[in-house]
């Protein structure tokens, strides 16, 4: 060897690849990454295309506007009229002891007090009772907003015929939709399947003061162009009611 041999350090020797631990397959770890990746990827564009179909369906038949809905306001006599009829209802099924009651209502009652009533004030503009059939069907002219799903687009607007299936039991009532028509439109049965699961009643029966009426309610129907309910709060009530001796 010649004076002149250049001699390597450890540290400067290139790297030398071990053929059992370090080949040229990726390492588990990164093939579980990779699989998971691929997975949420799959999720997204599943996803995407499911969110994207029902968008192209909801704007089949909504509008990017609302509906003008009727706001019936009547007049102050009639206003005062079936509110005295509702009071007089309230304080019988509210006296000790409890007096069996009834209270009529037509769609007309309700539009009233829908356009006056405090309590009412998120249905204004939104809904209209158009006609009630025997024996338990409220026919309604309605304008909802939907959810958005492409949130760069307008918000769109339901405005349609529904009926809605009144659903009386001992102590509650509930209102499930059971049709929706739109004019020249087609709404998917899915869609459909969906409203018809929402009682319209849910969010009112969050309040004290109308679940507690609500226990105190013994029927509900639609006779002639009226919906009709019915109390008794004691079996006393009812005999008295029926013309029976307790």
């Amino acid at each position: 060897m010649s004076s002149e041999e250049i001699i390597v350090q450890d540290h400067e020797r290139p790297p030398v690849k071990d053929p059992v631990t370090e080949g040229t397959v990726p390492k588990f770890g990164c093939i579980a990454v990779i699989l998971l990746a691929a997975f949420f990827v799959g999720i997204l564009i599943a996803g995407i295309m499911i969110g994207s179909k029902m968008a192209q369906d909801i704007e089949s038949f909504t509008d990017e506007s609302p509906g003008k809905i009727p706001v019936e306001r009547g007049t102050p006599g009639q206003l005062a009229l079936i509110r005295g009829r509702i009071v007089d209802f309230l304080d019988k099924i509210s006296s000790t002891p409890p007096k069996p009651a009834e209270l009529r209502l037509s769609a007309r009652d309700l539009n009233i007090l829908i356009a006056n009533d405090t309590y009412l004030a998120d249905l204004r503009g939104t809904i209209h009772f158009t006609e009630f059939t025997a024996p338990d069907m409220l026919r309604t002219r309605r304008t909802r907003p939907m959810s958005h799903i492409k949130f760069w687009k307008p918000r769109r607007y339901l405005n349609a015929f529904m009926d809605y299936k009144l659903v009386p039991q001992v102590g509650n009532i509930s209102l499930f939709v059971q049709d929706i028509q739109v004019d020249g439109k087609q709404v998917p049965d899915y869609f459909l399947k969906k409203f018809q699961s929402q009682d319209m009643l849910e969010p009112y029966k969050n309040d004290d003061r109308f679940l507690e009426a609500l226990k105190k309610l013994e029927s509900a129907w639609i006779e002639g162009d009226k919906l009709i309910l019915k109390t008794f709060s004691t079996p006393a009530a009812k005999n008295a009611a029926a013309g029976q001796t307790p």
